[in-house]
């Protein structure tokens, strides 16, 4: 059984794997993937976020502390690996001391969708202005991802966006 949806507007905030879609009309070089590891300690280190030059640490409500900071061209790969959590885990203690004995509890990577300008592509296709791009937002997808949502839905309601997009135009150079 196919089931078919239509609709006025197509968004596409697929990350990494946008240029994948077929018909997308994202040059694939125009996002990559770039593997992000993180981990989480046992220990509640710290009361509020801390960015660091390399590393950033993010306190949680569970009191596990979330540290982070690697960006590695590794292509579709999510693995982590024994260098990178080692890695982690100096750039952790640099920020907060406390962390270099902490016990690590979990373990993860993600792919973030980059561009090669590191700038997310927002906003409507130049020639086909029913598809609204939302991708590319690097290592700030969550922290862009509520003012995104209200630009692409300010395009489709045919509202002017309160942000300026300019900077962020799909098929800039």
């Amino acid at each position: 059984m196919e089931n078919r949806f239509t609709s006025d507007y197509v968004v596409l905030a697929a990350g990494a794997w946008t240029p994948l879609i077929i018909g997308a009309g994202v040059p694939a070089e125009s996002i990559s993937p770039m593997r992000g590891q993180m981990i989480a300690f046992e220990r509640s280190a710290v009361r509020h976020v801390v960015c660091g030059a390399d590393a950033y640490l993010i306190p949680r409500s569970d009191g596990f502390t979330v540290a982070g900071g690697t960006m590695e061209h590794v292509g579709f790969d999510s693995s982590t690996t024994p260098a990178g959590i080692a890695s982690i885990r100096e750039r952790a203690a640099r920020l907060c001391p406390t962390l270099e004995s902490a016990s690590i509890r979990l373990s993860w990577a993600g792919l973030r969708p980059i561009t090669p300008d590191f700038l997310p592509i927002i906003g409507p296709d130049p020639d086909r202005s029913r598809v609204i791009y939302a991708c590319g937002h690097s290592r700030n997808g969550i922290l862009l991802a509520p003012l995104t949502a209200e630009a692409v839905a300010d395009i489709i309601a045919g509202v002017v966006p309160s942000h300026d997009l300019t900077r962020f135009r799909p098929g800039r150079q």
